[in-house]
């Protein structure tokens, strides 16, 4: 991932894979045979890795105590009608659809695992809200899930995810998120964080999914 996202405050927090349908300028190229080696026009989508990550850097534009922001790393970048694989992507579905080594996989005359980024990716991250607590506490997880980044000390935004139980049943994420009001107007405490919001999401892979007898 671009160095950005684990440097001057941010902390990556939650990361998955998504499929993205192919831009216009791609599926042109597609329609008229000028697509690059590897494009995937049949299917018409392409693997996105994202990440959500909270930001306490100090910010001219962005207020309060910490930030959450958003990154994608998508396989292509379009520029002036034409494209080019992305720098840094490693394409998951180049090695049996496997996510969890990324980017490390092990390829023809590879011994072992080996990493296949050819360099580190650039971009850089969206913030989607800011007026996030970061104050340091003690997150709680339910029984059967494990916290997203163990050795964070922070509740302002974290999550939880169900532990892997090897029966290929979907996965889930309690998301947790807590603001905090430091830096309005009239708002003199650093603990002026307020209730916490929670919200449930379950994924929906078909990858190496069976149906029942």
């Amino acid at each position: 991932l671009p160095e950005s996202l684990s440097t001057g405050g941010s902390t990556p927090i939650l990361a998955f894979w998504k499929q993205e349908p192919l831009q216009t300028a791609i599926r042109d190229a597609c329609g008229n045979g000028s697509e690059i080696a590897g494009t995937p026009c049949i299917a018409g989508h392409a693997y996105a890795l994202v990440v959500y990550s909270t930001d306490t850097g100090d910010s001219d534009i962005w207020d309060g105590r910490s930030r959450i922001t958003r990154y994608e790393l998508n396989k292509y970048t379009v520029g002036a009608g034409a494209y080019a694989e992305t720098g840094g992507f490693v394409d998951p579905s180049s090695y049996g659809n496997e996510f969890r080594s990324w980017p490390y996989y092990q390829g023809t005359g590879d011994s072992q695992l080996a990493n296949k980024q050819a360099d580190r990716p650039g971009g850089t991250s969206d913030v989607l809200v800011d007026f996030v607590d970061d104050q340091a506490r003690s997150p709680s997880c339910p029984n059967g899930y494990g916290y997203s980044v163990p050795e964070l000390q922070l509740t302002g935004f974290y999550g939880c995810v169900s532990d892997d139980d090897a029966t290929d049943s979907n996965r889930d994420v309690i998301l947790y998120l807590r603001g905090n009001a430091y830096g309005r107007p009239a708002i003199g405490s650093e603990n002026a964080f307020l209730p916490i919001i929670e919200t449930h999401v379950l994924s929906r892979p078909v990858l190496n999914k069976t149906t029942a007898e």
